[in-house]
């Protein structure tokens, strides 16, 4: 048994010719709206398009989880921190069995570098019947934060932080990426 995996730069392109045949065919389907959205927002960095579609998406279907996630992580993107966390928690009032979306919490406080708040969140989900693997990803997000928990107790014991990125994701180019998020966010206001 294997694990089938295709790599996001064949996935995604598919994904996005799906989504944008689906909208050919009615274009009042919230899904194909927000999986347009995170292709834009995940793959193309088109961000602007991220948050026309996901607006339209959560215009068409405000009950879906997903769109609250994929625009909680767009307003992160826009350091508009508060409209995140908000996005992400109503994310949860709809799908509160997601143990995914209470990671997502902790990520979003801990972006906002509210580090109590997250090693709440972490520490709240450790106490489920999966443990604190599960919210092992607060801890890795970068290495000042992750000495910042290791600090207060919370990763006591770990050398470095979980699923350290290898070498060549550290230093992966990312040209343009900064300037992209200035624009989008000065397209925000």
């Amino acid at each position: 048994m294997g694990v089938n995996y295709v790599p996001p730069r064949e996935a995604l392109p598919r994904a996005r010719e799906a989504a944008l045949k689906a909208l050919e065919l009615d274009d009042t389907l919230a899904e194909a709206y927000i999986s347009l959205a995170g292709i834009q927002y995940f793959y193309d960095w088109d961000w602007p398009g991220c948050r026309k579609n996901i607006e339209r998406g959560l215009e068409l279907n405000p009950n879906s989880p997903d769109a609250h996630v994929i625009y909680a992580y767009y307003l992160d993107l826009m350091e508009r921190h508060d409209g995140s966390l908000a996005e992400i928690k109503r994310a949860q009032e709809l799908d509160p069995l997601a143990l995914v979306i209470k990671v997502d919490i902790g990520i979003r406080h801990y972006i906002a570098r509210r580090y109590d708040q997250a090693i709440e969140v972490i520490l709240s989900g450790s106490r489920g019947p999966s443990g604190g693997k599960a919210m092992a990803p607060c801890c890795r997000h970068n290495w000042r934060g992750f000495k910042h928990h290791r600090r207060v107790g919370f990763c006591q014991g770990w050398t470095s932080p979980p699923c350290t990125p290898s070498s060549a994701q550290r230093t992966r180019p990312f040209s343009g990426w900064k300037a992209r998020i200035r624009n989008a966010k000065a397209g925000f206001q």
